[in-house]
């Protein structure tokens, strides 16, 4: 967290998980800065609890005072949901858990007046950061409510930190064949590239801190059939990794036989490094 971020004091998070709107307007009277104010525990503010909790009297006191709406969080669990964990017998170990706004916890939690509100305010930055959880989750009626809500498949301008996730990389990490389908048919780009941690057991050849193509992370997680949407979308078999190895180098590397007969039915060849 920040240091000129402040902490959330614990009497604020109570009042915050009990819907004590009277102590909540007094606490932030006497210090504004709390409005902003980010919890020890997942790093909320408290609109993010609000949308946990699902408190729409308070959220809508909250963004009447100023608060964020584009502000994010981590899952604060454990009633959250469960994030896809992909493992295989190559020990690849996948984890991508999205930042979550307000807007996306209170569609996961179900909470849905106060989703619908946040939904009609929400700027292009915040629909697509729910647009990450929702593919994540392969949740296709929610992805498809906020594409036809405007929301971006590419990242909108001033998303912070350079983050080349997008909602398409997450449908593919994650074995996503039908949001990875949609995602595509809304103009979603299958040539992109994203740097991730894998962490990989294997003699050689360290597959950390690379940029890969899409294709080869679905080859790497043995996601044949959305390999295959790639591939009939346009997508490169034979798109190269910062070190300009390709996707049967890799299939070849981690002992993968089933995706190396699948790569050279597609025209997969190997690099030669």
């Amino acid at each position: 967290m920040p240091a000129d971020v402040p902490y959330m004091p614990a009497d604020l998070y109570l009042a915050l998980r009990d819907n004590r709107l009277r102590r909540i307007r007094r606490l932030v009277s006497t210090d504004p800065a709390l409005l902003e104010s980010r919890s020890a525990h997942a790093g909320l503010t408290p609109l993010l609890w609000a949308a946990h909790y699902g408190h729409l009297e308070l959220a809508r006191w909250l963004i009447s005072r100023g608060a964020d709406t584009s502000a994010v969080g981590n899952d604060p669990g454990p009633e959250g949901p469960r994030w896809q964990d992909a493992g295989h017998p190559t020990k690849h170990r996948l984890n991508f858990m999205p930042d979550l706004n307000a807007l996306s916890l209170a569609r996961l939690r179900s909470h849905l007046p106060l989703y619908r509100e946040l939904l009609d305010i929400a700027a292009d930055r915040d629909l697509y950061v729910a647009m990450l959880a929702a593919s994540v989750c392969d949740d296709l009626d929610w992805l498809t409510e906020l594409l036809e809500n405007g929301a971006p498949v590419e990242p909108p301008d001033a998303l912070p930190g350079g983050d080349d996730r997008t909602p398409l990389v997450a449908a593919v990490l994650n074995g996503n064949y039908d949001s990875t389908g949609l995602l595509i048919r809304f103009g979603a780009d299958v040539h992109r590239r994203f740097t991730y941690i894998y962490h990989i057991e294997t003699d050689s050849w360290s597959a950390q801190h690379y940029s890969w193509p899409l294709v080869m992370f679905a080859a790497a997680e043995e996601h044949h059939d959305v390999l295959e949407l790639l591939l009939a979308n346009g997508a490169d078999v034979n798109a190269t990794e910062s070190l300009g190895h390709t996707a049967l180098d890799l299939a070849r590397r981690f002992n993968l036989p089933d995706t190396v007969e699948f790569l050279l039915r597609h025209g997969g060849r190997e690099s030669g490094k």
